[in-house]
């Protein structure tokens, strides 16, 4: 697995587990363009707008939160392993 698909497997972990908060979001951006007393059509925007900004903004603090991290790969030793000038037989 290269760094893009292990932040692309992060972010979508992430949303997932807060699609209550990305729902949440546009229902609220919705209910108040919808009590301005805005058209259907507007709350209906309001509500899509107000998902894909929550879902954005968790994707981009998952993207950051995880850019450092080590990615496991194959672990070689050698047959032999050096000791070098700080190891003493006791």
């Amino acid at each position: 697995m290269n760094r893009k698909e292990y932040l692309t497997r992060c972010v979508l972990i992430s949303v997932r587990r807060r699609l209550g908060r990305v729902v949440l979001s546009g229902l609220l951006l919705g209910a108040v363009i919808a009590a301005l007393g805005l058209p259907v059509v507007l709350a209906a925007a309001g509500l899509l707008l107000g998902m894909v900004t929550a879902a954005a903004w968790i994707a981009a603090q998952s993207w950051r939160r995880h850019a450092d991290d080590v990615l496991p790969g194959p672990v070689t030793l050698p047959d032999t392993v050096p000791l070098g000038d700080t190891a003493h037989p006791s």
